[in-house]
């Protein structure tokens, strides 16, 4: 199941393949002195997880400390959707299980400090050792029940219903990681997983790419705009790409960030980067086709394409300003479409 949240200067995606609730968590404290081998967690007895200090293991202080500047860290949890459902997490993060952490490493940026997160820390800090070892930035591990044990407040999530069979997303509510959010704005939904449906073709074929092309780049000569157009079919994958004389590299990859971002989430950019600034909830539908992209970028000026009210496809522009590139893409995309059919 995949499902989405935005909040709080962080933009979550949460990437959950089969939740197994019967599965025992890898990562439980270890049994205190002279307590009997059948009562031990499963880590510690013999046979299981290892016992050793977890990897760069923090403290709650220390947690709420990195979280004064969001806009530097990423909350990472590691654990199953039953985990976060039943004993609660952090308002804001991104969940990838920790058996699919290594494969989902494109997911993550390498310009923030990376706090993992799992019960006691114990596949925290295996992830946060995977993680410095492709060269990323850890802060550190922290176990969500040791820290309410000294005296944080987890937020308890709820899952909301899906809508049209596929997988719904909402905004996590505002506030740091000792506050609580208000019931069905937790900061991840986790329901029972449903495998995605197989995606269609993609209606968005050579020639209709080329006319959405064609639109955009007129109204950005018009304009004398430097910038980069990018078209996405329904699996977030290039199918045309323009290049303006004076657009520099980053505008390209910048407007194929848009695009793959607004046909992962079925809205506009703008709506996506609002939400995250104001730190209001933003109910999203998660394309699952989508959720395989990667070098997605949340900035106004990526906007989604819909063709008989389904959706098919994106454009992305980047270079010019924000509201520019937004105004561009959405004449690229009005060319393809009606007006009335290019939103929802």
């Amino acid at each position: 199941m995949n499902t989405t949240s935005l909040a709080a200067g962080l933009l979550t995606i949460a990437l959950a393949a089969t939740a197994q609730a019967q599965q025992p968590a890898s990562d439980a404290p270890p049994a205190a002195p002279g307590q009997p081998a059948a009562a031990r967690p499963a880590a510690a007895r013999p046979g299981g997880a290892a016992e050793r200090p977890a990897f760069k293991k923090i403290s709650r202080a220390r947690f709420d400390e990195l979280l004064k500047e969001p806009g530097r860290v990423l909350v990472l949890d590691v654990r199953r959707p039953d985990e976060l459902q039943t004993i609660g997490g952090f308002p804001v993060y991104v969940s990838i299980q920790a058996k699919e952490l290594e494969q989902r490493l494109a997911f993550l940026p390498k310009d923030r400090a990376i706090v993992t997160v799992s019960n006691h820390a114990g596949r925290a800090g295996k992830a946060a050792e995977l993680l410095e070892k492709h060269g990323f930035t850890v802060a550190g591990s922290i176990g969500v029940q040791d820290y309410e044990a000294e005296g944080g407040t987890l937020v308890r999530i709820t899952a909301p219903p899906a809508r049209d069979g596929q997988t719904a997303g909402t905004a996590a509510a505002p506030g740091g990681a000792g506050a609580a959010a208000p019931a069905g704005q937790g900061a991840r939904a986790a329901a029972a997983p449903q495998p995605p449906s197989p995606q269609p073709p993609s209606p968005i074929d050579a020639a209709t790419a080329r006319k959405i092309v064609a639109a955009a780049e007129q109204t950005a000569n018009a304009a004398g705009a430097k910038v980069a157009i990018a078209v996405v079919d329904i699996n977030g994958d290039l199918v045309a790409l323009s290049r303006l004389d004076g657009a520099t590299s980053r505008a390209v990859v910048s407007a194929q960030g848009k695009a793959r971002a607004a046909i992962l989430f079925g809205v506009p950019t703008r709506q996506v980067s609002d939400a995250i600034a104001a730190g209001t909830p933003l109910p999203v539908t998660l394309t699952p086709a989508g959720a395989g992209t990667s070098g997605i970028v949340t900035n106004q000026g990526g906007v989604p394409l819909f063709i008989d009210g389904k959706l098919a496809g994106a454009v992305g522009v980047g270079g010019s300003s924000s509201a520019e590139d937004e105004r561009f893409a959405t004449s690229g995309v009005e060319a393809a479409v009606p007006p009335r059919s290019s939103s929802r």
